[in-house]
């Protein structure tokens, strides 16, 4: 645009208009950068309330394990949570040990129970007075209420044979036959027999040698061998799956993973004790459990699937970790320490020890991240608490208290003040540069725990490939209930889809997946 040849009153014009535009822009900008912030803000404590139902989920996923466990048709050790109480006053203690407050009058369990009943009735049945029999005119008898109960009716689990047949047709040049959509081809097997075999083993624990007697019992004369073949197919054919799963908890929002591990037999293995690994995502991210097996305790799987994670793991006191950079250590463990002392105690000495006392201020710490977790607070909003002088005046009296206990050589105390000392110096108060991070590693300990209950009715595996697709498929399982999935429907209804769409609509918690497999 040529202004030479502007007047004054043109070009203050132009001015003008160039500068209300200037203005709007600008006006318009402050708006969007007050509605970003609004939105941070919203995030922020979204971000809070989703760790607290997780929290919650987390809960409620282990008392249905309490429940699974005490209906098992096979005796296995019950793990109760353990009672570490240092004093009858005291009312904070180990979140994994700690019982929710009876806040209110709680209906009964048999309330509770008639009400889910209530929920689930399918079928109505009326048992009416017969007037006419007793010689009662009806007209004359005013309806004025009646009784209800619920029962439970037991359909018997059976088995049905199908055949299945696909003709074959020929010209001069060319056979023609419909293409096979059977993802077990050349087997009896069947999605829906493959997932009830794999949400007994894997989510109920029954072992197949009595899977296969409840089979020969219905006629089906079934071999063990036959069914570890069976799991063995499902294995490769979920394979694509567990993949993904595993991809995704690395590649985790939070950035955090917690590890653990436990030990497994396996009979043909050179080693005695071999292990199976549990890596799991944060109360922060959406449910992921992976198991992985490995013939011995190095971390040398681990280390390779983080080879380009720049996260952190949260563990134990395993020296197997201590190469990891970035490592938050188990403060629950360090209390254990301290309280294994206690324990040992005579009741006259228990109020004047060092290990009680250290237990009471370790406790202060716990009641500090219950009362971020209540008030639903951000990872940022946590990182900020941490750090103010409230919460570091509690670890600096923990840690100098620590560090002033006098006690003899090769003793418990001795111990745990050793292990507070190593721990401190290889990632103990990690927690403090990162509000994403739990100052304990009860998560992966809950997770170990449905593997070792389920261990104590398998007892091992006979092969070391067994124990790898033990791990892939327990992964399965286990994500898949902590996404409140119903188990053995699922399991049917990926093995019937896992051909035919993107492995991203099959994962448990994918928003594709039917709201019918939800519980």
């Amino acid at each position: 645009m040529n202004f030479e040849n502007f007047s004054k009153e043109q070009l203050l014009n132009l001015v003008n208009k160039q500068q209300k535009q200037i203005e709007k822009l600008e006006s318009k900008n402050k708006k969007l950068e007050s509605k970003n912030e609004k939105l941070k803000a919203r995030n922020s404590k979204l971000e809070g309330v989703n760790k607290q139902l997780n929290f919650k989920l987390d809960e409620l996923i282990e008392k249905y394990e309490a429940k699974v466990e005490i209906n098992r048709k096979m005796q296995a050790e019950r793990f109760l949570p353990r009672k570490e109480k240092v004093k009858s006053k005291d009312n904070v203690i180990n979140e994994a040990e700690q019982q929710p407050k009876q806040r209110k009058p709680r209906k009964t369990p048999t309330q509770k129970f008639t009400e889910e009943l209530k929920a689930l009735a399918e079928e109505i049945i009326v048992e009416d007075y017969d007037f006419e029999a007793n010689g009662v005119d009806r007209s004359k008898v005013k309806k004025f209420g009646e009784d209800e109960s619920y029962k439970i009716e037991v359909l018997e689990v059976n088995y049905k044979v199908v055949k299945h047949v696909r003709p074959k047709y020929k010209d001069k040049n060319k056979i023609y036959q419909a293409l096979s959509s059977d993802v077990f081809l050349g087997s009896p097997l069947t999605p829906s027999l493959a997932a009830n075999i794999i949400a007994m083993k894997y989510e109920l624990a029954i072992p197949i040698y009595r899977y296969a007697e409840y089979m020969n019992k219905k006629g089906l004369k079934v071999s063990e061998s036959d069914l570890y073949n069976y799991v063995h197919r499902v294995a490769i054919l979920l394979e694509p799956l567990y993949k993904r799963l595993l991809n995704d908890l690395i590649n985790n929002n939070s950035q955090v993973i917690h590890v653990d591990e436990t030990t497994l037999e396996v009979i043909d293995s050179q080693k005695t004790k071999c292990y199976m690994f549990v890596y799991t995502t944060s109360y922060w991210d959406k449910p992921i459990y992976i198991y992985e097996f490995s013939e011995t305790r190095k971390t040398e799987k681990l280390k390779s699937h983080l080879k380009d994670y720049n996260g952190y793991i949260v563990t134990d006191g395993y020296t197997g970790y201590n190469s990891f950079e970035k490592v938050q250590r188990c403060f629950v463990h360090v209390r254990r320490y301290f309280f294994d002392c206690v324990k040992v105690l005579p009741n006259k000495v228990k109020e004047t020890s060092p290990a009680t006392k250290t237990v009471e201020l370790i406790d202060k710490l716990f009641a500090l991240e219950k009362d971020f977790r209540e008030k639903e607070l951000s990872s940022k909003e946590i990182e900020e608490k941490r750090n103010e002088k409230t919460y570091l005046d509690a670890i600096e009296e923990l840690d100098k208290y620590i560090q002033s206990i006098e006690c003899k050589e090769n003793t418990l105390l001795t111990k745990a003040k050793n292990y507070y000392n190593e721990m401190k110096e290889k990632g103990l108060y990690t927690f403090l540069k990162n509000g994403y991070l739990d100052i304990h590693n009860n998560l992966a300990e809950r997770t170990v725990k449905p593997f070792v209950i389920a261990r104590k009715n398998f007892m091992f595996c006979k092969t070391v490939n067994g124990g790898e697709e033990t791990g892939k498929l327990f992964s399965i399982v286990q994500t898949a209930r902590n996404n409140g999935v119903k188990v053995e429907a699922y399991l049917k209804y990926v093995m019937e889809n896992i051909n035919k769409v993107a492995i991203e609509e099959l994962l448990p918690y994918s928003d594709k997946l039917e709201k019918s497999l939800r519980i």
